[in-house]
């Protein structure tokens, strides 16, 4: 225990805690750490079932304090448990974040989510982070914080394991579950206030996601020979909005929406060094005579014969006769 919980706890990259009831398995100081492990970086998820609300609940230890929600009635027993079958929503924030944008099945304005049904959860007050799906009446279901240089997921049902099962036609658990644990491990693809750029068939596309309501900010786009070009991109649904340009000049491709910033390289149609891949010394032996070199083919075909290499003072011709010797350096073979 104290390996894992102290000596080695910042060498993981995810922490799970499914349904852990705080029975004096791990002391005061080991969830502590857990909590600094976070606060520096770490990423923490748990999901939690009616274990949460009694006195053995992670929310009344250390651990607690970076947890970004609390059992609605802490201590009451079974006060905060709620039974009754209901289909989890995807809420309005949760539609734009990534980790829920787009899951399929998921509700879309006032329709139905086209999942299974849950028969369980938390009631909880949420304390920070954003609340990406949520239940009845509102209670949130999956509340995402980010803590310190940290992140943490709570899941407050221990009931999805129903949708991997295809109860009540199932849902994605394993996408789900999937982008949590890579959002708290920050992968970029899953950043909630992202930037990105790619250029495909000679056109520049210009990709913003934010979590943010409202209409997105004007784009800056530099082109390889410093032309600046201001569009605001087009609103795409869940979060994000697009902008597409035309790039006819090779070289990079500048995109920034005045928070962050994306490049994009463009290569020629006909680069100049893939026009002619055949073999010839002649483009560069006018460059290796005049610094004192010069170009050799390697031998006959029968006998390639290996250049002698030999040192010679600064501003001494670096090659001779062919076979005679060169100086690496100077010498095209």
């Amino acid at each position: 225990m104290r390996e894992l919980f102290q000596v080695k706890l910042r060498e993981f990259d995810l922490i799970v805690f499914d349904r852990f009831s705080n029975r004096g398995i791990l002391p005061p100081m080991y969830l502590r750490n857990i909590a600094d492990y976070v606060r520096g970086g770490g990423a923490l998820l748990l999901s939690v079932g009616p274990e949460f609300t009694g006195p053995s609940s992670l929310a009344g230890t250390p651990l607690g304090q970076v947890l970004p929600a609390r059992p609605a009635t802490a201590g009451a027993g079974n006060g905060a448990l709620a039974e009754g079958a209901f289909r989890p929503r995807v809420t309005e924030a949760g539609t734009r974040h990534p980790v829920t944008q787009g899951l399929a099945g998921a509700n879309a304005g006032n329709a139905e989510p086209a999942w299974g049904r849950w028969y369980r959860h938390l009631r909880a007050q949420p304390q920070s982070g954003v609340t990406v799906i949520d239940g009845p009446g509102g209670d949130p279901l999956l509340q995402l914080d980010r803590v310190g240089e940290g992140r943490v997921a709570l899941l407050l049902s221990d009931q999805i394991w129903l949708w991997s099962r295809g109860h009540d036609g199932g849902g994605p658990q394993a996408e789900l579950l999937r982008r949590a644990a890579h959002w708290l491990m920050k992968e970029p693809e899953l950043e909630e206030e992202d930037l990105t750029a790619r250029i495909e068939g000679g056109t520049l596309t210009v990709t913003r996601r934010s979590v943010e309501a409202g209409a997105p900010p004007e784009i800056a786009v530099t082109a390889p020979d410093g032309t600046v070009t201001r569009r605001v991109p087009q609103p795409s649904g869940g979060g994000q909005a697009v902008l597409e340009l035309p790039a006819g000049l090779p070289g990079v491709w500048q995109a920034s929406d005045g928070r962050r910033t994306a490049f994009a390289a463009a290569a020629a149609a006909n680069p100049l060094e893939m026009a002619d891949l055949r073999a010839d010394a002649g483009a560069a032996l006018p460059l290796a005579r005049a610094t004192g070199g010069g170009a050799h083919w390697l031998g006959a075909a029968e006998a390639p014969a290996l250049p002698e290499l030999r040192r010679v003072a600064l501003g001494r011709d670096a090659t001779g006769e062919a076979g005679s010797g060169c100086a690496a350096t100077r010498t095209i073979w």
